[in-house]
């Protein structure tokens, strides 16, 4: 990776937590949503009622699929950003990973971590951009 991508990767990260959440909010509103969409409110057997509300239905069973498509639509854009991250730290050694991971995930410090693995703060940061420059983006 070079500077600019190793940055951005490090931006993105910072969202880590907040994408994986995100995606499992998103998941269950479209499994709410689907689950209204598809389930039978009822018959009216009032034939004037009946076209009422079969129109009615219709306006209402429309917006519900405009906002199931949008829920869709933002839960693949989310679910493609994850997954760029999630790629870039499997190419990394587990030693490398597990450092992105407590920062990002666990959100432990850099002075943290550098405690845990028993190095210095510095040599922390010069390990992590080390293991950023090792990533080949395909």
């Amino acid at each position: 990776m070079n500077k600019k991508q190793i940055e951005l990767f490090k931006e993105e990260m910072k969202y880590y937590i907040w994408l994986k959440d995100t995606i499992k909010r998103l998941k269950n509103k479209i499994d709410d949503l689907f689950y209204e969409m598809t389930r039978v409110k009822g018959i009216s057997y009032d034939k004037e009622r009946v076209m009422q509300n079969s129109q009615k239905l219709n306006e209402q069973q429309l917006d519900m699929i405009e906002k199931y498509n949008d829920l869709i639509m933002t839960l693949k854009i989310y679910e493609d950003r994850l997954n760029f991250l999630d790629n870039v730290l499997n190419t990394m050694s587990l030693y490398d990973r597990k450092m992105f991971l407590l920062k990002y995930e666990d959100g432990l410090t850099f002075q943290q971590i550098a405690n845990q693995y028993y190095v210095s703060k510095a040599g922390l940061f010069y390990r992590m951009n080390k293991a950023l420059e090792g990533v080949e983006i395909w």
